[in-house]
């Protein structure tokens, strides 16, 4: 999912960008691409929805066995109801291309790149002196 996200994105790149130096203007902008794109490969690759309806800050019931993989219970844990702070994501559906490479490439997240249209061409050191 990281590859694909990359590939299609850069979120990794963004991700492991320098950012000293740059405003937030130029931080923002650099970012809107990226999760454009990003929200769009998700949307291809899988359903995501809530866990559970209502909006931020609304009372929602909690339920006698929450899963702590499903709820995160800040405060008192034995609380029957409490303050909404985020819905939560669930993916219902994920379909991932397949991975037709060999084992040694099967956690390259992005190939390297270069530019061989123009090559720099060095002294010959023998030359030089």
């Amino acid at each position: 999912m990281l590859a694909l996200l990359q590939r299609r994105a850069g979120l990794v790149d963004l991700i492991y960008e320098d950012l000293e130096g740059l405003s937030d203007e130029q931080i923002g902008a650099m970012a809107r691409g990226v999760l454009d794109q990003s929200h769009e490969c998700l949307e291809e690759c899988l359903i995501v929805s809530t866990i559970v309806d209502g909006q931020e800050g609304d009372s929602i019931e909690i339920p006698d066995a929450a899963s702590p993989n499903r709820w995160s219970i800040l405060g008192d844990v034995s609380s029957e109801r409490g303050k909404l702070m985020h819905p939560g994501w669930i993916a219902s559906q994920l379909e991932l291309p397949r991975w037709k490479g060999s084992e040694e490439n099967s956690l390259v997240i992005s190939p390297v790149k270069v530019d061989a249209t123009a090559p720099i061409r060095l002294k010959d050191s023998a030359s030089a002196s």
